[in-house]
């Protein structure tokens, strides 16, 4: 009975026999691919936004300091404290540390991401005509399928980037809005809907703010729609309670940019500067071409373009059933998530993540309408010959032909092959995790040779850190080698360099003085409380010549004028790593680490 159970299937269901066997590859390939890749040590965002506030909320609680917890949480204001949340949560569990911090970051996405995509399919599946709508299965399986075939997510998951948890987040939003727009239910159904898209703002400003723009306008269009798109509920008194999906995100709100207890004004200040920063940042651009854009959504949605175009057709066949409350709901994200993300000036690649969610969802769902209008005869006639295309045009096309046709890759370029490798190592299904952060072989040679010389109680600061090797970073690293507790709690939020210079033109430029007197005067103010002062020689650690000069004002008078004694830790071959393919390659750096004390007295 099994067996002639599951050959039906196999015969009349053709895109769910195709899902899962998509599933039962790639998502194992996925998680074992993970286990045995070698990740870049944590990039400036990464460890100073995310990071380092988890470890600290962590490390708070663990010690029973709870007052550094709460400074850590309220001092989020670059990343939202929801993402650093679940790291400080799930480290709790499994430990403190890079590679703890990634695989939190990667199975955030693998458990309640991959449920929250099953949940919203469930709800799409539900928002149909009739008391047992049809194809549950597909609607549960075909968008998981999907999604376990575009690159961009699951080459960010073990990033420490927002984009992703913005994402799971998203999905289990959307979820809960259709349900509860198909059926309202209790107040308290609303009220945790509510919470869900709290969180989602509160995870990234931008997209939680253009994801509400969509909720809001489905709200409204609802509204003037007929009944087909109104709740389908006797009860108005339930129906009313739909306000109550509002209530949270204006409380945390009003607590976040209002009253931050146990903060105070000033942090409020900070918290709505912050955003109004934010929101204004990035408006000149970075002057990418619309070519690069495209190349990175062709390549990042779907593990070959083609497939990217068929998923595009199933979007516009979706368009056939806009009629459908869910379906409405996720054109309208797309819409308000697409447009000013495309538009915007500013461009990386992983910004296209929060666009694939109604992206693809939209096109699972066109593509299970036109699958479900053939239910007799054969079944199998249209899938086979889609899938005979998609094996000619993958096996027929070019290797990157995306990027030739766009004229991003010439042969006649003599950085062509750099570019070929950037393609295979960026862009492709089971590429490497992008960090900005140091190669981990250099970066755990660095923290070794410091950890050895500070011992676990000394204060260290460093002049002239290099972006790849962030303040959050090194005492992170200096934490998962023993570090003290205490020292990370007092110092890890520290200023502990010459940058950044708050209120200046240029944060991350040196300072300037009058005079040599007062540049000493700041060096002895605020290097003074440090037990070892470190630099480096060069002293960017991938030999950027305009912060040379930092060696002649900073590290030269500290023996010079300030009676600091030098210790040579050792030096450290610094790969170049140069992120941009059109330009040449650079040779590596070798890094000669100094630290310097005063003498005891």
């Amino acid at each position: 009975m099994v067996s002639t159970s599951i050959s039906a299937t196999i015969r009349s269901r053709p895109l769910l026999v195709l899902a899962s066997l998509v599933l039962l590859i790639a998502l194992p390939a996925h998680l074992m691919v993970a286990a045995g890749r070698d990740v870049a040590g944590l990039g400036w965002d990464e460890a100073m936004h995310a990071a380092m506030p988890a470890a600290r909320m962590l490390v708070g609680v663990q010690a029973g300091e709870m007052g550094h917890s709460a400074d850590a949480l309220l001092g989020c204001d670059q990343y939202p404290f929801v993402f650093p949340l679940v790291l400080a949560v799930g480290q709790g569990l499994v430990g403190i540390g890079q590679d703890e911090a990634r695989w939190v970051a990667l199975l955030f996405w693998f458990v309640v991401g991959l449920w929250g995509l099953l949940r919203l399919g469930q709800e799409v599946w539900a928002d149909q005509e009739g008391e047992a709508p049809p194809r549950r299965a597909e609607h549960l399986l075909v968008p998981l399928a999907l999604f376990a075939l575009a690159p961009l997510p699951w080459r960010y998951a073990s990033s420490l980037f927002l984009e992703v948890p913005f994402l799971v987040l998203a999905a289990h939003t959307l979820a809960s809005w259709i349900h509860l727009r198909r059926t309202p239910g209790t107040p308290m159904a609303a009220l945790r809907a509510g919470v869900l898209l709290a969180l989602c703002v509160f995870t990234k400003f931008n997209y939680g703010l253009l994801l509400l723009g969509g909720l809001c306008v489905d709200a409204m269009v609802a509204r003037l729609l007929p009944s087909r798109s109104a709740p389908r509920v006797t009860d108005s008194g339930a129906g009313n309670k739909q306000w109550l999906f509002w209530l949270p995100l204006t409380l945390l709100s009003l607590w976040w940019f209002a009253l931050p207890w146990p903060g105070g004004s000033g942090m409020a200040a900070q918290h709505r500067g912050a955003l109004a920063g934010f929101l204004r940042g990035n408006l000149d651009g970075g002057g990418l071409p619309w070519t690069w854009r495209a190349l990175d959504f062709l390549t990042g949605a779907s593990a070959h373009p083609i497939l990217v175009v068929f998923a595009g057709a199933g979007v516009l066949g979706s368009l056939r059933q806009l009629s459908r409350p869910s379906v409405r709901t996720l054109w309208l994200v797309l819409l308000c998530l697409g447009v000013p993300i495309s538009l915007h000036p500013f461009h990386l690649d992983r910004l296209l993540i929060p666009i694939l969610l109604p992206f693809l969802l939209l096109a699972a769902i066109g593509w299970i309408g036109s699958g479900a209008a053939v239910v007799t005869g054969r079944p199998w006639g249209r899938p086979l010959v889609l899938v005979v295309l998609l094996a000619i045009g993958i096996a027929g096309s070019a290797r990157h032909t995306a990027a030739r046709a766009l004229g991003l890759l010439k042969d006649t370029n003599p950085n062509a092959s750099r570019l070929v490798d950037y393609l295979d190592r960026r862009q492709a299904l089971f590429g490497e995790v992008p960090s900005a952060g140091l190669p981990r072989s250099s970066l755990e040679e660095l923290l070794d040779l410091i950890a050895a010389k500070v011992g676990p109680e000394a204060r260290v600061a460093w002049i002239g850190m290099s972006s790849e090797l962030s303040p959050g970073a090194l005492h992170l690293g200096l934490l998962e080698r023993g570090g003290s507790r205490t020292r990370f709690l007092n110092d890890a939020h520290r200023k502990m360099d010459i940058v950044p210079n708050l209120g200046a033109a240029d944060p991350l430029a040196p300072p300037e003085f009058a005079g040599p007197d007062e540049r000493d005067a700041f060096l002895q103010e605020t290097f003074g409380g440090f037990d070892w002062v470190l630099t480096a020689s060069p002293v960017d650690l991938k030999g950027r010549p305009t912060r040379e000069p930092i060696a002649e004002d900073f590290h030269k008078p500290l023996s010079e004028r300030l009676g600091y004694q030098a210790s040579r830790l050792g030096s450290v071959r610094v790969p170049s790593g140069n992120p941009d393919p059109a330009l040449a390659a650079k040779e590596a750096v070798v890094v000669t680490l100094l630290a310097w004390s005063l003498p005891e007295r």
